[in-house]
Order: C-alpha cells, then structure tokens, then sequence
C-alpha cells in the first residue's frame, strides 16, 4: 500500500514513494515497472516522504523515526551487484525524538534542509539536517477548557496529535494542525 508520494523538485518523471512495507521507493515514471532504487530500514510503515533538494528524501515511519536517505548512493548500491553493501546503507541519519506508533504525524521539509514533523504527544517537532534529535519542540496542547498552545495541562485532551505541518515557500514560516489547533510558528 501506498502511504505518500511526491515529485522530485528538480525532475518532473521522478517520484518518491512511502509505503506500508516499511520502504520507500524512486520511480521514474518514464519507466514505471521497477523502481530506480530501494530504501528499506524502518521497521514499520513508512507514512510520509519528502524530497531534500533532488538528491535526498526524508521519510517518516510509524516505528518512531524519520530517516534521510541519499538516493543517488542507493542507485549505485542497487546497481552495484559486487557489493556487499544494502539498500539500507543509503540511509544518511535516522531522526528520532518524536511519539510516532499508531498516527501518520505530519511530515515536511524547508528549502533549508530543516525537517518538522508532527508528534502524538501533540508537539511539532523541528530537526536539522545533521542533529539526530529535535532542535525545538513546539506544543499544540488543548485543554479541555479550551485553551491551546504552551505545555501540555493537566486536563490537556487525550489523543490528539500532530497530523499536518507545511513550512511556507520561503522556510520562515511552519503551520501545523492537529485535530482541534492550528497553530504558526516563525522560525
């Protein structure tokens, strides 16, 4: 099963995939029948992938992480048939810091290479490209008075999670959204 695709930035016939076999796959759509490369490491479905530029993807998985993946090494690994390398040594960072086990959390990257990605601890979660863990951590609590944002209260709703992030076109901006908060956060 299909969980998220997305076109690559600078190719316009290649597509990334996500998929509930806990791998991520590049298409050329020019030549659809087998993928360009393999990425399997996670070891639940993968939810969500975005490019990073036209060489990197980052995708987001239902095992508590998200993981950067040089796609262009994974060809060479995939074409390669004397090595004793695997597809999961394209795999450049795994991420990790963020509650992901059940929920697709959302999932973006900024032109800058900075990745957020939505928790169901009902926080956004900010990473850079070279820290395996978040830089910043935002909270989208809503009490069961009403009131949102700040930590977490002691009458916060159970169950709500970050389910939406999108940074805006130039990266200042980050907009999440859970079930019952929106919230825009400059960066």
């Amino acid at each position: 099963n299909v969980c998220s695709v997305q076109f690559s930035p600078e190719n316009a016939n290649v597509v990334a995939v996500a998929s509930a076999d806990c791998g991520a796959y590049v298409y050329d759509m020019r030549h659809a029948s087998r993928p360009l490369v393999t990425l399997s490491g996670h070891r639940r479905a993968a939810s969500y992938v975005r490019w990073m530029g036209g060489d990197k993807i980052v995708t987001a998985s239902t095992d508590n992480t998200l993981k950067l993946w040089d796609v262009k090494r994974g060809m060479t690994l995939n074409l390669n048939p004397n090595t004793s390398a695997t597809p999961r040594d394209a795999c450049v960072r795994t991420f990790a810091g963020h509650v992901n086990a059940k929920n697709f959390v959302g999932l973006d990257v900024a032109a800058d290479g900075h990745v957020a990605c939505g928790s169901e601890d009902n926080t956004v979660c900010l990473y850079a490209r070279c820290v395996p863990t978040p830089i910043a951590k935002q909270s989208l609590a809503v009490t069961a008075a009403g009131g949102s944002g700040g930590e977490a209260a002691p009458g916060e709703k159970p169950g709500l999670f970050v389910s939406s992030v999108a940074w805006s076109p130039d990266g200042k901006l980050l907009a999440s959204a859970s079930v019952l908060a929106l919230d825009w956060t400059c960066f």
